[in-house]
Protein backbone atom coordinates (compact mmCIF):
# COMPACT_ATOMS: atom_id res chain seq x y z
CA UNK A 1 0.00 0.00 0.00
CA UNK A 2 1.35 3.43 -0.97
CA UNK A 3 2.06 6.15 1.56
CA UNK A 4 -0.61 8.85 1.86
CA UNK A 5 0.05 12.16 0.12
CA UNK A 6 0.47 15.03 2.58
CA UNK A 7 -1.96 17.85 1.76
CA UNK A 8 -1.57 19.87 4.97
CA UNK A 9 0.86 19.20 7.82
CA UNK A 10 -0.02 21.37 10.81
CA UNK A 11 3.27 20.76 12.60
CA UNK A 12 4.49 23.45 10.16
CA UNK A 13 3.71 26.95 11.46
CA UNK A 14 3.84 28.28 7.89
CA UNK A 15 0.98 25.97 6.94
CA UNK A 16 -1.11 27.19 9.86
CA UNK A 17 -0.44 30.84 8.96
CA UNK A 18 -1.58 30.20 5.36
CA UNK A 19 -5.11 29.24 6.49
CA UNK A 20 -7.58 32.12 6.70
CA UNK A 21 -10.79 32.39 8.78
CA UNK A 22 -14.17 32.97 7.15
CA UNK A 23 -17.17 33.14 9.48
CA UNK A 24 -20.83 34.15 9.38
CA UNK A 25 -19.72 37.74 10.00
CA UNK A 26 -19.67 38.08 6.19
CA UNK A 27 -23.50 38.09 6.43
CA UNK A 28 -23.97 39.85 9.76
CA UNK A 29 -23.40 36.91 12.11
CA UNK A 30 -21.24 36.98 15.21
CA UNK A 31 -19.43 33.64 15.25
CA UNK A 32 -15.68 33.73 15.59
CA UNK A 33 -12.67 31.49 15.47
CA UNK A 34 -9.10 30.99 14.46
CA UNK A 35 -6.57 28.36 13.50
CA UNK A 36 -3.46 28.49 15.66
CA UNK A 37 -0.59 26.25 16.69
CA UNK A 38 -1.06 23.93 19.65
CA UNK A 39 1.58 22.97 22.19
CA UNK A 40 1.92 19.43 20.77
CA UNK A 41 2.70 20.19 17.13
CA UNK A 42 -0.82 20.30 15.72
CA UNK A 43 -3.25 23.09 14.89
CA UNK A 44 -6.32 24.11 16.89
CA UNK A 45 -9.44 25.44 15.18
CA UNK A 46 -11.26 27.12 18.06
CA UNK A 47 -13.78 29.85 18.74
CA UNK A 48 -17.47 30.40 19.45
CA UNK A 49 -20.54 29.75 17.33
CA UNK A 50 -23.23 32.41 17.69
CA UNK A 51 -26.76 32.14 16.32
CA UNK A 52 -27.29 35.92 16.61
CA UNK A 53 -28.28 37.75 13.43
CA UNK A 54 -29.08 34.46 11.67
CA UNK A 55 -25.48 33.31 12.03
CA UNK A 56 -24.17 29.92 12.96
CA UNK A 57 -20.95 28.97 11.17
CA UNK A 58 -17.19 29.33 11.48
CA UNK A 59 -14.59 28.13 9.01
CA UNK A 60 -10.97 28.28 7.93
CA UNK A 61 -9.63 27.82 4.40
CA UNK A 62 -6.23 26.77 3.21
CA UNK A 63 -4.46 28.48 0.33
CA UNK A 64 -5.31 27.75 -3.29
CA UNK A 65 -2.84 25.25 -4.72
CA UNK A 66 -2.67 22.22 -6.98
CA UNK A 67 -3.25 19.03 -5.00
CA UNK A 68 -1.87 15.73 -6.40
CA UNK A 69 -5.06 13.73 -5.85
CA UNK A 70 -5.66 12.19 -9.29
CA UNK A 71 -4.74 8.68 -8.07
CA UNK A 72 -6.46 8.98 -4.69
CA UNK A 73 -9.66 7.48 -3.30
CA UNK A 74 -10.33 10.19 -0.74
CA UNK A 75 -8.94 12.32 2.04
CA UNK A 76 -7.68 11.37 5.49
CA UNK A 77 -8.05 13.69 8.50
CA UNK A 78 -6.16 13.16 11.78
CA UNK A 79 -8.09 14.97 14.49
CA UNK A 80 -9.49 15.11 17.98
CA UNK A 81 -11.87 17.59 19.55
CA UNK A 82 -15.43 18.34 20.50
CA UNK A 83 -17.88 15.62 19.49
CA UNK A 84 -19.57 17.90 16.95
CA UNK A 85 -20.22 17.48 13.23
CA UNK A 86 -17.23 19.22 11.67
CA UNK A 87 -16.96 19.43 7.90
CA UNK A 88 -14.01 18.95 5.61
CA UNK A 89 -14.68 21.13 2.56
CA UNK A 90 -13.06 20.79 -0.83
CA UNK A 91 -13.30 23.38 -3.60
CA UNK A 92 -12.56 23.06 -7.30
CA UNK A 93 -12.11 26.75 -8.12
CA UNK A 94 -10.74 29.93 -6.55
CA UNK A 95 -14.09 31.67 -6.21
CA UNK A 96 -14.78 33.27 -2.86
CA UNK A 97 -18.37 32.05 -2.70
CA UNK A 98 -18.66 29.10 -5.05
CA UNK A 99 -19.68 25.49 -4.72
CA UNK A 100 -17.94 23.42 -2.05
CA UNK A 101 -17.97 19.66 -1.54
CA UNK A 102 -18.42 18.59 2.06
CA UNK A 103 -18.03 15.47 4.15
CA UNK A 104 -18.68 15.28 7.89
CA UNK A 105 -16.49 13.84 10.63
CA UNK A 106 -17.09 13.79 14.38
CA UNK A 107 -13.95 13.70 16.53
CA UNK A 108 -13.51 12.43 20.07
CA UNK A 109 -12.18 14.78 22.74
CA UNK A 110 -10.11 12.15 24.52
CA UNK A 111 -8.15 10.55 21.66
CA UNK A 112 -6.74 11.19 18.22
CA UNK A 113 -8.72 9.55 15.43
CA UNK A 114 -8.07 8.98 11.75
CA UNK A 115 -11.05 9.72 9.50
CA UNK A 116 -11.05 8.31 5.97
CA UNK A 117 -13.41 10.33 3.77
CA UNK A 118 -13.88 8.74 0.32
CA UNK A 119 -14.42 11.19 -2.54
CA UNK A 120 -17.73 9.54 -3.43
CA UNK A 121 -19.17 10.65 -0.07
CA UNK A 122 -18.55 14.38 -0.64
CA UNK A 123 -21.76 16.30 -1.41
CA UNK A 124 -21.85 19.55 -3.44
CA UNK A 125 -23.22 22.49 -1.42
CA UNK A 126 -23.68 26.23 -1.80
CA UNK A 127 -24.32 28.32 1.32
CA UNK A 128 -25.46 25.23 3.19
CA UNK A 129 -27.88 23.99 0.51
CA UNK A 130 -27.23 20.58 -1.02
CA UNK A 131 -26.97 20.91 -4.81
CA UNK A 132 -26.62 17.31 -5.92
CA UNK A 133 -25.83 13.75 -5.02
CA UNK A 134 -22.57 12.44 -3.58
CA UNK A 135 -20.01 11.22 -6.09
CA UNK A 136 -19.78 14.27 -8.37
CA UNK A 137 -16.39 15.49 -7.10
CA UNK A 138 -13.47 15.25 -9.54
CA UNK A 139 -10.32 14.91 -7.37
CA UNK A 140 -8.07 16.23 -10.16
CA UNK A 141 -9.79 19.62 -9.90
CA UNK A 142 -9.42 20.22 -6.14
CA UNK A 143 -7.72 23.56 -5.47
CA UNK A 144 -8.62 24.38 -1.88
CA UNK A 145 -9.25 22.59 1.42
CA UNK A 146 -11.14 23.96 4.41
CA UNK A 147 -12.72 23.13 7.74
CA UNK A 148 -16.16 24.29 8.88
CA UNK A 149 -18.49 24.00 11.82
CA UNK A 150 -22.12 24.81 11.02
CA UNK A 151 -24.14 22.57 13.34
CA UNK A 152 -26.50 25.30 14.63
CA UNK A 153 -25.28 24.79 18.22
CA UNK A 154 -24.26 28.02 19.95
CA UNK A 155 -21.19 28.00 22.15
CA UNK A 156 -17.47 27.32 22.13
CA UNK A 157 -15.87 24.71 19.90
CA UNK A 158 -12.44 23.12 19.59
CA UNK A 159 -10.91 20.91 16.91
CA UNK A 160 -7.27 19.81 17.00
CA UNK A 161 -5.88 18.64 13.68
CA UNK A 162 -2.50 17.12 12.87
CA UNK A 163 -2.63 16.46 9.14
CA UNK A 164 -4.84 16.21 6.10
CA UNK A 165 -3.70 13.53 3.67
CA UNK A 166 -4.68 12.10 0.32
CA UNK A 167 -5.78 8.46 0.56
CA UNK A 168 -3.79 7.33 -2.49
CA UNK A 169 -2.15 4.26 -3.95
Amino acid sequence: MAEPTVLADFSDSGEIAAWQPLHDSVMGGRSEGELRASADGAAVFTGTISLANRGGFASVRGPARAYPLQDCRGVIVEARGDARAFQLRLRIDDRYDGIAYRAFFEPSPDRWRTFILPFETFVPVFRGRVLGAPGELDPQRITRIGLMLADKVAGPYRLEIRRILGDCG
